[in-house]
């Protein structure tokens, strides 16, 4: 099943075995993407869901954390953006242009 929200979800019990290298492989293009991901390793073999519930727990509140911070980034950016678009707009101030360009050609005709 796919989550929008999801990466990667890694479930072991003490990262024994064959495939115990390639962990830090994963975890490591994980964390160069910048993208929040969870393990659950080290589970107790005999009653895996107080381990699991805690671990839920801890993944709910850095969500929600993490949820907090790209608002709060994405909020100071509108910010800073809306302040550049104010000084762009005070900086050129109106714009007016003259009834008659200054153009030589058209001032020497004129005196003609």
């Amino acid at each position: 099943m796919r989550h929008p929200n999801l990466v990667a979800l890694e479930v072991s019990s003490f990262k024994r075995g064959h495939d115990a290298p390639i962990y830090g492989v994963i975890a490591g293009i994980i964390e160069q993407s910048g993208t929040p991901y969870f393990c659950f390793k080290d589970l107790n073999e005999n009653k895996p869901s107080g381990s699991v519930r805690i671990r839920v727990e801890t993944i709910d509140y850095f969500l929600r954390q993490f949820r907090d911070e790209v608002i709060r980034k994405r909020k100071a950016a509108e910010d800073i953006d809306a302040q550049l678009a104010a000084l762009e707009t005070e900086l050129r101030g109106p714009i007016t242009s003259p009834s008659t360009p200054y153009l030589p050609e058209v001032q020497e005709m004129a005196a003609d």
